[in-house]
């Protein structure tokens, strides 16, 4: 569903590690069950990214199953 970039991961803050999440799946959903699973490679309500990451969290929380 989403991807980290492939550089500059950072925009601000500091981060270990960069270049292995560089590429890498920031944002996932999977079949489970009758329903499905939304995982989140970071934090969607954390400090200032809210306003970016809220409607990916509340799609998530929210939106039914596709299947």
């Amino acid at each position: 569903m989403a991807r980290f970039a492939d550089r500059d991961v950072l925009y601000s803050g500091w981060l270990l590690g960069e270049s292995r999440i560089a590429k890498k799946a920031a944002l996932v959903e999977a079949p489970f069950g009758h329903g499905r699973v939304v995982l989140f490679g970071f934090r969607p309500q954390f400090r200032g990214q809210p306003h970016a990451t809220f409607r990916a969290l509340f799609n998530a929380l929210l939106l039914p199953s596709s299947g």
